[in-house]
């Protein structure tokens, strides 16, 4: 598959993290009432070309994406709401080569991507660069009724959300079903403590 989007590039290193710990061990665990070992932490997945030097050595698909292992990890549920950055612009890729992917991002940064060795780019420059600029530019952190409904649509950015809705979701369905296999039950903001590192230079 060729890339369309610059998160295409990480998408592909993508791993399924199948979990193990249900919520009420998870919160022993956290609040140091018992000790059943150490929790796995979260991976950015494979560096590139990994993968295929896994399927080279004849590795299953399971086996490449991690998902035929079992992890000491909390099972996470989440509410499909954006608390993050959102109506993002499209992307749009300026200029591309065997090496190097340029473009301006979802947040209108102009970005480049070392396709060899990385697979999230690095800002050239940034939207927000005095107080004029940060005025125009704070709608995309201010509450709208989008950021309850279809996180996909709102245009969020980045971790805004564990699970993703589509269209208006019955958050007290998604609560009780998420209660019935004892999950971690989480609205995460992501990154957002240091977004204005994001956005500002």
């Amino acid at each position: 598959m060729t890339p369309k989007r610059i998160r295409d590039y990480h998408t592909a290193l993508a791993v399924k993290v199948t979990p193990i710990v249900r919520r009420e061990v998870y919160l022993d665990h956290m609040t140091f009432a018992a000790n059943g070992g150490p929790m796995f932490t979260e991976i950015f997945g494979p560096l590139p070309g990994l993968k295929e030097e896994w399927a080279e050595q004849d590795a299953t698909p399971e086996e490449i994406d991690l998902s035929t292992f079992r992890y000491r990890a909390p099972m996470k549920g989440g509410l499909p709401i954006a608390t993050g950055f959102i109506h993002g612009q499209d992307e749009r890729i300026l200029d591309e080569d065997d090496e190097y992917l340029t473009a301006i991002d979802a947040m209108g940064r102009t970005v480049r991507l070392a396709k060899l060795a990385s697979s999230l780019p690095l800002p050239l420059d940034y939207p927000v660069k005095d107080m004029d600029d940060w005025l125009a530019y704070k709608h995309h952190y201010e509450f709208d009724d989008s950021r309850r409904a279809d996180v996909k649509r709102a245009g969020s950015v980045g971790n805004s959300a564990l699970l993703r809705g589509e269209g208006n979701v019955d958050w007290k369905s998604a609560t009780a079903k998420q209660g019935s296999i004892q999950c971690e039950e989480i609205i995460e903001s992501g990154g957002e403590l240091p977004s204005p590192r994001a956005w500002s230079c």
